[in-house]
């Protein structure tokens, strides 16, 4: 079985920052962001929601492994 795991940014405006810093150009943008909104929507329908907090990719990462090993039944002590 799959698990489905959704990672979305710590707000819609952190998302919005980080694509203009990509130098995204004004179509793509409005693109991009509204297809953001509609997976954003989606997200209810995942087993997990992971916030991806500006640098603090660590945190992501340790969140996600978290989240494999208690899926894979695998014990944070072994």
């Amino acid at each position: 079985n799959a698990i489905l795991i959704f990672i979305k940014p710590d707000s819609w405006e952190v998302l919005k920052k980080r694509l203009q810093e990509r130098n995204t150009n004004t179509e793509e943008l409005k693109i991009r962001l509204k297809n953001a909104k509609n997976e954003l929507i989606q997200a209810k329908f995942y087993d997990y929601q992971v916030i991806n907090y500006t640098d603090k990719i660590e945190k992501t990462i340790r969140k996600m492994a978290e989240i494999i090993k208690k899926e894979a039944g695998i014990d944070k002590n072994e």
